[in-house]
């Protein structure tokens, strides 16, 4: 078994679960049946099947691998809660974010746990009534919306030119008298 949690089978890799490799010592075990590849752990436990390739060369992955699943879901969730409780419809974004996405919860929490607390509160609050305005229950959504807002934000705060302190103690530093232009130059233009 290698580092990046892959076997190498007759030319190919095949991934393994997240976390599946543990040391120089990790071993698991194969078995190729029709066109399945089945591998075990040492105490002969399914890790995981992929279906086998007849080409060479190529990284054969299922997207489930690359998931974290050594917290519980109700564990993350907590965590993912306590991050911005203060804010007063960031739960109920939670909430309707389980109800919507039941199948990915665990993706969407991952992201809100590993983005959100780059986002100030204030944006994303913001955010959050955007998507309940659209009817949008996602995190990566959510995410990108207050990225935007962030973004947006900074802008403004380049494009504003302080106000310098005018010293009003000394009137004649700031008289000016703008030029005035004279009407025959204009007059003889037209002609």
């Amino acid at each position: 078994m290698r580092k990046d949690n892959t076997i190498s089978y007759k030319g190919n890799f095949y991934t393994l679960p997240l976390n599946t490799y543990i040391g120089p010592d990790t071993t698991v075990f194969l078995k190729a049946e029709e066109q399945t590849l089945y591998v075990y752990t040492i105490d002969s436990s399914l890790l995981t099947t992929h279906k086998l390739c007849s080409e060479r060369g190529q990284t054969i992955r299922n997207t489930d691998h690359k998931r974290d699943k050594s917290q519980s879901l109700e564990t993350l969730k907590t965590k993912v809660y306590q991050m911005f409780s203060s804010l007063p419809r960031y739960k109920l974004f939670i909430e309707c974010l389980t109800n919507e996405k039941q199948r990915y919860l665990r993706d969407n929490l991952q992201v809100l746990k590993s983005r959100a607390d780059l986002i100030a509160p204030d944006i994303l609050e913001k955010a959050i009534n955007e998507c309940f305005e659209k009817n949008t229950y996602n995190a990566n959504v959510l995410i990108q919306i207050a990225l935007h807002y962030q973004k947006e934000e900074e802008v403004i705060k380049q494009n504003t030119v302080p106000l310098t302190d005018v010293n009003t103690s000394s009137p004649d530093k700031y008289q000016y008298t703008p030029h005035i232009s004279q009407i025959n130059t204009y007059k003889q233009i037209m002609l």
